[in-house]
């Protein structure tokens, strides 16, 4: 499929004189230690299309890395209370996955809090639209 100028006309932009919350509020969760720049991507690419952009990490590392960007650090400790009065959440960007030299199945330990951060929160806020990867082992309907 190849993506052309028409395209890229086509694509929604917030109207200009839009203020406030008016194009929504979206949460974004990842990063890690080792993997720092996928969350900065996708926190760039939402703040140009939702008023409210708020980021939060495991890594606090990165709160210095937020400071220099158009978005709303959160807090580790207050993550559920964003992702709660937020539209949309997209959890994943960066963080750390299993191994692929362990057997299938088996997950280190960031590996394993990543899981079960991601499994906690798309039980818990099941009203909510989600953008996960969507994991051979977590198949649900909002993975995208």
């Amino acid at each position: 499929m190849k993506f052309t100028e028409k395209d890229l006309q086509k694509l929604w932009r917030p109207d200009k004189d839009s203020s406030g919350e008016d194009n929504g509020q979206v949460t974004i969760i990842g990063g890690s230690k080792l993997f720092h720049g996928a969350p900065m991507l996708a926190v760039k690419a939402a703040s140009r299309l939702v008023d409210m952009v708020f980021f939060g990490s495991p890594e606090r590392d990165l709160e210095k890395v937020a400071k220099l960007n158009s978005f709303i650090w959160i807090p580790w400790e207050d993550m559920e209370e964003y992702v709660a009065k937020s539209e949309a959440i997209l959890i994943g960007p960066g963080m750390m996955r299993y191994r692929k030299n362990l057997p299938e199945g088996v997950f280190d330990e960031a590996g394993t809090e990543t899981r079960m951060l991601t499994q906690y929160l798309l039980g818990k806020y099941k009203d909510k639209k989600w953008v996960t990867q969507r994991l051979k082992r977590q198949r649900r309907n909002t993975s995208v």
